[in-house]
């Protein structure tokens, strides 16, 4: 069960969107999820772990200058992270 999702679609990579967060079932860990649309079929990438505490709050947003950009905002005991995230293939780093 996922708690307050957000996602965002990238404005360089037609077809590609990220959604993130508050997975629940692991310990409130903020989450995200690389996700892919063809026709009308969805695929999923793998879960990653972006905060490894309880989180709220998650949001992502693409950088609209820069391909593969994106930064996501989320909240840990009321304080605001924004790390930003480099997306490659499936590969996703902070």
């Amino acid at each position: 069960e996922t708690m307050f999702p957000n996602l965002d679609f990238d404005p360089h990579n037609g077809g590609r969107f990220a959604v993130v967060y508050r997975d629940y079932p692991n310990s409130q860990y903020g989450t995200m999820v690389i996700c892919n649309v063809s026709g009308s079929t969805i695929t999923e990438g793998s879960e990653l772990v972006f905060n490894s505490g309880s989180t709220t709050d998650c949001q992502i947003a693409f950088d609209p200058n820069v391909a593969n950009r994106a930064v996501v905002a989320y909240c840990v005991n009321e304080i605001i992270n924004l790390p930003e995230v480099t997306l490659s293939k499936a590969i996703l780093t902070f």
